[in-house]
Protein backbone atom coordinates (compact mmCIF):
# COMPACT_ATOMS: atom_id res chain seq x y z
CA UNK A 1 0.00 0.00 0.00
CA UNK A 2 1.37 3.41 -0.98
CA UNK A 3 2.09 5.76 1.95
CA UNK A 4 -0.46 8.53 2.47
CA UNK A 5 -0.44 11.88 4.24
CA UNK A 6 -1.65 11.83 7.85
CA UNK A 7 -2.44 14.74 10.14
CA UNK A 8 0.24 15.57 12.69
CA UNK A 9 -1.32 18.75 14.11
CA UNK A 10 -4.84 20.08 13.67
CA UNK A 11 -3.89 23.77 13.86
CA UNK A 12 -4.22 25.70 10.63
CA UNK A 13 -1.41 28.21 10.17
CA UNK A 14 -1.15 28.30 6.35
CA UNK A 15 2.55 28.72 6.81
CA UNK A 16 5.68 27.42 5.13
CA UNK A 17 7.17 26.86 8.58
CA UNK A 18 4.28 24.98 10.15
CA UNK A 19 4.60 21.19 10.17
CA UNK A 20 1.06 19.90 9.77
CA UNK A 21 1.24 16.39 8.30
CA UNK A 22 3.48 13.38 7.83
CA UNK A 23 3.90 10.32 5.63
CA UNK A 24 5.51 7.08 6.75
CA UNK A 25 6.81 4.25 4.57
CA UNK A 26 8.20 0.81 5.35
CA UNK A 27 10.69 1.03 2.48
CA UNK A 28 12.83 3.99 1.46
CA UNK A 29 12.12 3.11 -2.17
CA UNK A 30 8.49 4.26 -1.71
CA UNK A 31 9.42 7.87 -0.86
CA UNK A 32 13.00 8.28 -2.05
CA UNK A 33 12.29 11.14 -4.49
CA UNK A 34 10.74 13.35 -1.77
CA UNK A 35 13.43 12.18 0.65
CA UNK A 36 16.15 13.35 -1.74
CA UNK A 37 14.38 16.66 -2.33
CA UNK A 38 14.65 17.41 1.40
CA UNK A 39 18.14 16.05 2.06
CA UNK A 40 19.90 17.15 -1.12
CA UNK A 41 23.50 15.98 -0.55
CA UNK A 42 23.80 17.02 3.09
CA UNK A 43 24.50 13.63 4.71
CA UNK A 44 25.29 10.38 2.91
CA UNK A 45 24.47 8.50 6.13
CA UNK A 46 20.84 9.58 5.71
CA UNK A 47 20.81 9.08 1.93
CA UNK A 48 18.39 6.61 0.29
CA UNK A 49 21.40 4.63 -0.99
CA UNK A 50 22.90 4.08 2.47
CA UNK A 51 19.54 3.37 4.10
CA UNK A 52 18.62 0.94 1.33
CA UNK A 53 21.84 -1.00 1.92
CA UNK A 54 20.78 -1.48 5.56
CA UNK A 55 17.17 -2.23 4.62
CA UNK A 56 18.16 -4.91 2.11
CA UNK A 57 20.77 -6.42 4.47
CA UNK A 58 19.30 -5.76 7.90
CA UNK A 59 20.58 -6.84 11.31
CA UNK A 60 18.52 -9.69 12.70
CA UNK A 61 15.08 -8.57 13.87
CA UNK A 62 15.39 -4.98 12.63
CA UNK A 63 12.54 -3.17 10.86
CA UNK A 64 12.39 0.37 9.51
CA UNK A 65 10.07 3.35 9.15
CA UNK A 66 10.86 6.36 6.98
CA UNK A 67 8.91 9.52 7.72
CA UNK A 68 8.54 12.74 5.75
CA UNK A 69 7.01 15.81 7.36
CA UNK A 70 5.11 18.43 5.37
CA UNK A 71 4.08 22.05 5.85
CA UNK A 72 0.63 23.51 5.23
CA UNK A 73 1.39 23.69 1.50
CA UNK A 74 2.07 19.92 1.42
CA UNK A 75 5.74 20.59 0.73
CA UNK A 76 8.17 18.06 2.21
CA UNK A 77 10.39 20.03 4.61
CA UNK A 78 11.85 17.36 6.88
CA UNK A 79 12.65 13.68 7.28
CA UNK A 80 12.94 11.36 10.26
CA UNK A 81 14.50 7.89 10.22
CA UNK A 82 13.33 5.15 12.58
CA UNK A 83 14.61 1.67 13.34
CA UNK A 84 12.70 -0.96 15.29
CA UNK A 85 15.01 -3.34 17.11
CA UNK A 86 14.31 -6.21 19.50
CA UNK A 87 16.56 -5.80 22.53
CA UNK A 88 17.51 -8.47 25.04
CA UNK A 89 19.95 -7.32 27.71
CA UNK A 90 21.06 -10.89 28.42
CA UNK A 91 22.21 -11.24 24.80
CA UNK A 92 23.60 -7.71 24.48
CA UNK A 93 25.76 -7.46 27.60
CA UNK A 94 28.84 -9.62 27.72
CA UNK A 95 29.82 -11.03 31.10
CA UNK A 96 33.12 -9.29 31.83
CA UNK A 97 33.18 -9.71 35.59
CA UNK A 98 36.17 -11.36 37.16
CA UNK A 99 35.70 -14.69 38.91
CA UNK A 100 39.26 -14.88 40.21
CA UNK A 101 38.21 -14.33 43.84
CA UNK A 102 34.63 -15.56 44.25
CA UNK A 103 32.85 -15.15 47.56
CA UNK A 104 29.35 -15.66 48.93
CA UNK A 105 28.27 -12.03 48.44
CA UNK A 106 29.61 -11.88 44.87
CA UNK A 107 27.77 -15.10 44.06
CA UNK A 108 24.47 -13.74 45.42
CA UNK A 109 25.01 -10.41 43.64
CA UNK A 110 25.69 -12.08 40.29
CA UNK A 111 22.76 -14.45 40.74
CA UNK A 112 20.25 -11.62 41.19
CA UNK A 113 21.97 -9.59 38.52
CA UNK A 114 21.50 -12.49 36.09
CA UNK A 115 17.81 -12.71 36.97
CA UNK A 116 17.33 -8.98 36.36
CA UNK A 117 19.13 -8.98 33.04
CA UNK A 118 17.10 -11.92 31.77
CA UNK A 119 13.91 -9.92 32.34
CA UNK A 120 15.04 -6.91 30.30
CA UNK A 121 13.75 -7.47 26.78
CA UNK A 122 11.60 -5.31 24.56
CA UNK A 123 11.16 -3.85 21.09
CA UNK A 124 12.84 -0.47 20.91
CA UNK A 125 11.58 2.27 18.62
CA UNK A 126 14.72 4.21 17.67
CA UNK A 127 14.98 7.63 16.09
CA UNK A 128 18.49 7.42 14.68
CA UNK A 129 20.78 4.65 13.54
CA UNK A 130 22.07 1.92 15.84
CA UNK A 131 24.86 1.17 13.35
CA UNK A 132 26.33 4.67 13.68
CA UNK A 133 27.39 7.22 16.26
CA UNK A 134 26.21 10.74 15.61
CA UNK A 135 23.25 12.86 14.56
CA UNK A 136 21.84 10.69 11.78
CA UNK A 137 18.17 10.40 12.75
CA UNK A 138 16.52 13.43 11.20
CA UNK A 139 16.99 16.47 8.99
CA UNK A 140 14.91 19.59 8.38
CA UNK A 141 15.37 22.05 5.55
CA UNK A 142 17.21 25.12 6.87
CA UNK A 143 14.88 28.00 7.69
CA UNK A 144 11.70 25.92 7.72
CA UNK A 145 11.65 24.74 11.34
CA UNK A 146 12.90 26.45 14.49
CA UNK A 147 15.64 24.15 15.88
CA UNK A 148 14.00 24.38 19.32
CA UNK A 149 10.85 22.83 17.82
CA UNK A 150 12.55 19.88 16.09
CA UNK A 151 12.46 17.54 19.09
CA UNK A 152 8.84 18.44 19.81
CA UNK A 153 7.97 17.45 16.24
CA UNK A 154 9.92 14.20 16.60
CA UNK A 155 8.27 13.27 19.90
CA UNK A 156 4.83 13.92 18.37
CA UNK A 157 5.78 11.68 15.42
CA UNK A 158 6.94 8.97 17.83
CA UNK A 159 3.54 8.93 19.52
CA UNK A 160 1.67 8.83 16.21
CA UNK A 161 3.83 6.15 14.59
CA UNK A 162 3.81 3.94 17.67
CA UNK A 163 0.03 3.87 17.33
CA UNK A 164 0.42 2.96 13.65
CA UNK A 165 2.83 0.17 14.61
CA UNK A 166 0.33 -1.26 17.07
CA UNK A 167 -2.21 -1.41 14.26
CA UNK A 168 0.38 -3.45 12.32
CA UNK A 169 0.84 -5.78 15.29
CA UNK A 170 4.22 -4.36 16.33
CA UNK A 171 4.40 -3.46 20.02
CA UNK A 172 7.09 -0.86 20.84
CA UNK A 173 6.80 0.42 24.38
CA UNK A 174 10.31 1.85 24.57
CA UNK A 175 11.56 4.76 22.48
CA UNK A 176 15.20 5.84 22.07
CA UNK A 177 16.15 9.13 20.39
CA UNK A 178 19.89 9.33 19.62
CA UNK A 179 22.58 10.98 19.40
CA UNK A 180 23.05 14.70 20.19
CA UNK A 181 26.30 16.60 20.64
CA UNK A 182 26.84 18.91 23.61
CA UNK A 183 26.17 22.01 21.51
CA UNK A 184 22.89 20.70 20.10
CA UNK A 185 21.35 18.78 22.98
CA UNK A 186 20.02 22.00 24.54
CA UNK A 187 17.23 21.89 21.93
CA UNK A 188 16.01 18.63 23.49
CA UNK A 189 14.23 20.35 26.36
CA UNK A 190 10.93 19.29 24.80
CA UNK A 191 11.93 15.66 25.34
CA UNK A 192 12.69 16.23 29.03
CA UNK A 193 9.30 17.95 29.38
CA UNK A 194 7.68 14.84 27.91
CA UNK A 195 9.32 12.59 30.52
CA UNK A 196 12.19 11.27 28.40
CA UNK A 197 15.27 10.30 30.42
CA UNK A 198 18.51 11.92 29.30
CA UNK A 199 21.66 9.80 29.47
CA UNK A 200 25.08 9.40 27.91
CA UNK A 201 26.88 6.23 26.86
CA UNK A 202 30.47 6.42 25.66
CA UNK A 203 31.71 9.58 23.96
CA UNK A 204 32.19 9.90 20.23
CA UNK A 205 35.89 9.94 19.34
CA UNK A 206 36.56 12.50 16.59
CA UNK A 207 39.92 13.02 14.92
CA UNK A 208 40.56 16.45 13.38
CA UNK A 209 42.67 16.33 10.21
CA UNK A 210 44.93 19.38 10.19
CA UNK A 211 44.93 21.34 6.92
CA UNK A 212 48.75 21.46 6.80
CA UNK A 213 48.98 17.65 6.54
CA UNK A 214 49.32 16.42 2.97
CA UNK A 215 51.01 13.10 3.74
CA UNK A 216 51.16 10.60 6.59
CA UNK A 217 54.70 11.78 7.34
CA UNK A 218 53.28 15.24 8.09
CA UNK A 219 50.99 13.69 10.70
CA UNK A 220 53.82 11.64 12.22
CA UNK A 221 56.04 14.73 12.40
CA UNK A 222 53.37 16.49 14.48
CA UNK A 223 53.53 13.81 17.21
CA UNK A 224 55.58 13.87 20.38
CA UNK A 225 58.62 11.63 20.12
CA UNK A 226 57.26 8.74 22.20
CA UNK A 227 54.07 8.55 20.13
CA UNK A 228 55.99 8.71 16.87
CA UNK A 229 58.28 5.90 18.06
CA UNK A 230 55.20 3.90 19.10
CA UNK A 231 53.68 4.34 15.65
CA UNK A 232 56.83 3.23 13.85
CA UNK A 233 57.07 0.21 16.16
CA UNK A 234 53.51 -0.76 15.21
CA UNK A 235 54.34 -0.38 11.51
CA UNK A 236 57.36 -2.65 11.94
CA UNK A 237 55.34 -5.35 13.72
CA UNK A 238 52.92 -5.48 10.78
CA UNK A 239 55.61 -5.41 8.09
CA UNK A 240 54.61 -8.91 6.96
CA UNK A 241 50.99 -7.76 6.42
CA UNK A 242 49.94 -6.73 2.92
CA UNK A 243 47.02 -4.35 2.50
CA UNK A 244 44.77 -3.56 -0.40
CA UNK A 245 41.45 -1.89 -1.11
CA UNK A 246 38.93 -4.61 -1.97
CA UNK A 247 36.71 -4.59 -5.04
CA UNK A 248 33.02 -5.45 -4.95
CA UNK A 249 33.81 -8.95 -6.26
CA UNK A 250 36.45 -9.50 -3.57
CA UNK A 251 34.06 -8.34 -0.85
CA UNK A 252 31.40 -10.74 -2.14
CA UNK A 253 33.89 -13.62 -2.33
CA UNK A 254 35.16 -12.91 1.19
CA UNK A 255 31.74 -12.48 2.84
CA UNK A 256 32.07 -15.45 5.19
CA UNK A 257 35.64 -14.56 6.24
CA UNK A 258 34.79 -10.88 6.70
CA UNK A 259 31.82 -11.71 8.89
CA UNK A 260 33.89 -14.10 11.00
CA UNK A 261 36.54 -11.40 11.58
CA UNK A 262 33.86 -8.83 12.38
CA UNK A 263 32.36 -11.19 15.00
CA UNK A 264 35.74 -11.70 16.67
CA UNK A 265 35.69 -8.00 17.52
CA UNK A 266 31.93 -7.51 18.06
CA UNK A 267 31.56 -10.44 20.43
CA UNK A 268 34.39 -9.10 22.58
CA UNK A 269 32.56 -5.82 23.20
CA UNK A 270 30.97 -5.24 26.59
CA UNK A 271 27.73 -3.99 25.07
CA UNK A 272 26.44 -5.00 21.66
CA UNK A 273 22.93 -4.05 20.53
CA UNK A 274 22.96 -5.36 16.95
CA UNK A 275 24.89 -7.86 14.88
CA UNK A 276 25.41 -7.09 11.21
CA UNK A 277 23.94 -9.05 8.34
CA UNK A 278 26.52 -11.28 6.63
CA UNK A 279 25.98 -9.43 3.33
CA UNK A 280 25.98 -5.92 4.80
CA UNK A 281 29.38 -4.89 3.41
CA UNK A 282 28.52 -6.16 -0.07
CA UNK A 283 25.31 -4.15 0.07
CA UNK A 284 27.18 -1.00 1.09
CA UNK A 285 29.65 -1.35 -1.77
CA UNK A 286 26.85 -1.88 -4.29
CA UNK A 287 24.93 1.17 -3.09
CA UNK A 288 27.73 3.62 -2.27
CA UNK A 289 30.38 2.67 -4.83
CA UNK A 290 33.60 4.68 -4.37
CA UNK A 291 32.15 6.46 -1.31
CA UNK A 292 32.57 3.17 0.57
CA UNK A 293 36.02 1.64 0.90
CA UNK A 294 37.10 -1.62 2.49
CA UNK A 295 40.78 -2.33 3.10
CA UNK A 296 41.80 -5.96 3.63
CA UNK A 297 44.82 -7.09 5.67
CA UNK A 298 46.53 -10.27 4.46
CA UNK A 299 49.15 -12.52 6.01
CA UNK A 300 50.38 -14.13 2.79
CA UNK A 301 47.09 -15.26 1.21
CA UNK A 302 45.04 -15.35 4.42
CA UNK A 303 42.67 -12.50 5.22
CA UNK A 304 43.37 -11.55 8.86
CA UNK A 305 41.63 -8.19 9.15
CA UNK A 306 39.79 -5.34 7.48
CA UNK A 307 38.49 -1.85 8.10
CA UNK A 308 35.85 0.19 6.29
CA UNK A 309 35.37 3.91 5.69
CA UNK A 310 32.57 6.04 4.22
CA UNK A 311 33.17 9.45 2.66
CA UNK A 312 30.50 11.80 4.02
CA UNK A 313 31.28 15.15 2.44
CA UNK A 314 34.27 16.61 4.28
CA UNK A 315 33.93 14.01 7.05
CA UNK A 316 35.27 10.47 6.96
CA UNK A 317 33.22 7.84 8.77
CA UNK A 318 35.36 5.06 10.24
CA UNK A 319 32.79 2.27 9.95
CA UNK A 320 32.97 -1.39 11.03
CA UNK A 321 36.18 -3.41 11.18
CA UNK A 322 37.32 -6.88 12.10
CA UNK A 323 40.52 -8.76 12.78
CA UNK A 324 41.98 -11.98 14.04
CA UNK A 325 42.63 -11.58 17.77
CA UNK A 326 45.61 -13.91 17.50
CA UNK A 327 47.16 -11.85 14.68
CA UNK A 328 46.39 -8.64 16.55
CA UNK A 329 48.49 -9.77 19.51
CA UNK A 330 51.80 -9.78 17.65
CA UNK A 331 51.09 -7.48 14.67
CA UNK A 332 49.11 -4.71 16.46
CA UNK A 333 46.48 -4.81 13.71
CA UNK A 334 44.04 -2.51 15.47
CA UNK A 335 46.57 0.25 16.08
CA UNK A 336 47.77 -0.07 12.48
CA UNK A 337 44.17 0.24 11.30
CA UNK A 338 43.74 3.51 13.21
CA UNK A 339 46.85 4.90 11.53
CA UNK A 340 45.69 3.66 8.13
CA UNK A 341 42.28 5.28 8.59
CA UNK A 342 44.06 8.55 9.40
CA UNK A 343 46.01 8.09 6.15
CA UNK A 344 42.72 7.66 4.27
CA UNK A 345 41.41 10.87 5.83
CA UNK A 346 44.52 12.79 4.79
CA UNK A 347 44.34 11.34 1.28
CA UNK A 348 40.72 12.44 0.88
CA UNK A 349 41.45 15.86 2.43
CA UNK A 350 38.76 15.26 5.05
CA UNK A 351 38.23 17.83 7.80
CA UNK A 352 37.71 15.16 10.42
CA UNK A 353 37.35 11.44 11.01
CA UNK A 354 34.49 10.03 13.08
CA UNK A 355 36.04 7.13 15.01
CA UNK A 356 32.78 6.55 16.95
CA UNK A 357 32.55 4.91 20.38
CA UNK A 358 34.65 2.18 22.07
CA UNK A 359 38.43 1.80 22.51
CA UNK A 360 38.55 5.36 23.81
CA UNK A 361 42.10 5.49 25.13
CA UNK A 362 43.84 4.01 22.11
CA UNK A 363 41.89 6.32 19.79
CA UNK A 364 42.86 9.22 22.03
CA UNK A 365 46.51 8.13 21.76
CA UNK A 366 46.50 8.71 17.97
CA UNK A 367 44.92 12.16 18.34
CA UNK A 368 41.14 11.66 18.56
CA UNK A 369 39.18 13.78 21.02
CA UNK A 370 36.13 12.74 23.07
CA UNK A 371 32.76 14.41 22.48
CA UNK A 372 29.89 13.50 24.78
CA UNK A 373 26.75 12.24 23.06
CA UNK A 374 23.32 12.60 24.64
CA UNK A 375 20.48 10.13 24.18
CA UNK A 376 16.87 10.12 25.36
CA UNK A 377 14.74 7.13 26.32
CA UNK A 378 11.17 6.70 27.48
CA UNK A 379 8.73 3.91 28.31
CA UNK A 380 5.17 4.51 27.11
CA UNK A 381 3.74 3.26 30.39
CA UNK A 382 4.02 6.06 32.95
CA UNK A 383 4.51 3.67 35.86
CA UNK A 384 7.26 1.69 34.08
CA UNK A 385 8.89 4.94 32.94
CA UNK A 386 9.50 5.93 36.56
CA UNK A 387 11.83 2.93 36.93
CA UNK A 388 13.73 3.59 33.72
CA UNK A 389 16.32 5.92 35.25
CA UNK A 390 17.89 3.30 37.58
CA UNK A 391 17.59 0.68 34.83
CA UNK A 392 19.49 2.90 32.39
CA UNK A 393 22.19 3.50 35.00
CA UNK A 394 22.45 -0.24 35.54
CA UNK A 395 22.63 -1.24 31.89
CA UNK A 396 24.95 1.59 30.87
CA UNK A 397 28.54 0.29 31.07
CA UNK A 398 30.90 2.88 32.58
CA UNK A 399 34.40 2.94 31.17
CA UNK A 400 37.35 4.45 33.02
CA UNK A 401 39.98 5.74 30.63
CA UNK A 402 42.83 8.24 30.48
CA UNK A 403 42.76 10.85 27.68
CA UNK A 404 46.07 11.16 25.83
CA UNK A 405 47.72 14.22 24.29
CA UNK A 406 50.02 12.96 21.52
CA UNK A 407 50.83 16.18 19.64
CA UNK A 408 53.91 18.34 20.13
CA UNK A 409 51.77 21.44 20.58
CA UNK A 410 49.34 19.81 23.05
CA UNK A 411 49.56 19.62 26.83
CA UNK A 412 52.56 17.49 27.68
CA UNK A 413 51.64 13.85 28.32
CA UNK A 414 53.84 12.54 31.13
CA UNK A 415 52.03 9.22 31.64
Amino acid sequence: MAPTLQVLTSKQHSSQKHVSSYMTAKSIADIQDDWKSVLKDENILLSPEFLLAIEENPPQGMQFRYTLVFNDYKEAIGLVYFQIQYFNANDSIANKESVSSPCFFNTIHNFFKGILVKQVEFNTFVCGNLLLTGEHGFYFKPGYVDPKEECDIISNLVDKIQQDLEADGVQCNVCLIKDFFEETHSKCEALINKQYHEFTIQPNMIFNVRPEWSTMDDYLDSLQSKYRIRAKRAFKKAIHITKRVLTLMEIENHEADLYSLYLEVAENAGFNVVNLNTSYFTGLKKQLGDKFEMTGYYDQETLVGFFTTIINGKELEAHFLGYSKKENLHAQLYLNMLFDIISVGIRHKSNCINFARTALEIKSSVGAEAFEMYCYMKHRNNFSNKFFRPLLDYLNPKVEWLPRHPYKDSVEDHS
